[in-house]
């Protein structure tokens, strides 16, 4: 038997500072600590009818949802006519560089490596365009690794240029009997403009929590 490719899995062992799994991770409790507002979408019926007719929405659909009901917009603080637009989603193979460590960083290459990018769309913050590129999860309160989100960052970087920043976005969608609440943190992630980005400078900088009711047809 001839084997045409090799597929090569590379695996790295790090071990950290603070000997915990905690500067990996973004722990929803820790994060979303504010008590949930009332959102009220000022939306014509006919933009948000269609989410009313499925018994039960993915994670695209309720991403989708955060952008269709201004509910995005509100939760980033971004000009409202800005972030209408149903954003941009898809996987694929990138390459790019970062280190993880404090004391001692030691450099990674993810090589061709499989990243799915949950959201990237365009938001108006101060008069000035942010790509928001956006991490979504379902389900009760958890945590996510920060490579999550880190890596479809990197992914879209080479892409963008350089006077545009990025807006990194983490939102929990948790589902209640009558109302959906959606918990929404703005992420400080360094990028790779100047020099290799680090896993651990992946920090929440603001989150709001806004949930409304159910749509239903």
């Amino acid at each position: 038997m001839t084997l045409n490719w090799l597929e090569i899995t590379a695996f790295a062992l790090v071990g950290h500072e603070s000997r915990s799994l905690e500067p990996f991770f973004l722990v929803d409790e820790q994060v979303f600590t504010d008590t949930p507002d009332t959102f009220i979408p000022d939306r014509s019926m006919r933009a948000l009818f269609p989410f009313g007719l499925l018994p039960k929405l993915s994670e695209t659909s309720l991403l989708t949802l955060a952008h269709a009901s201004g509910l995005m917009a509100e939760a980033l603080g971004c000009d409202d006519s800005s972030i209408h637009m149903i954003p941009a989603t898809g996987a694929g193979t990138y390459s790019f560089s970062f280190t993880v460590g404090g004391a001692d960083p030691h450099l990674l290459e993810h090589a061709g490596g499989q990243v799915e990018i949950d959201s990237v769309c365009v938001g108006v913050r101060g008069g000035r365009n942010h790509v928001i590129v956006t991490e979504a999860k379902k389900g009760t309160f958890d945590s996510i690794a920060k490579h999550k989100l880190a890596y479809s960052v990197w992914a879209v970087r080479s892409n963008i240029p350089d006077d545009i920043p990025v807006l990194p976005v983490y939102l929990r969608v948790v589902e209640q009997e009558d109302r959906l609440e959606f918990n929404v943190a703005e992420c400080a992630i360094e990028d790779g403009r100047d020099g290799n980005p680090s896993l651990h400078q992946v920090n929440v900088v603001g989150h709001r929590r806004l949930r409304f009711r159910k749509l239903t047809s």
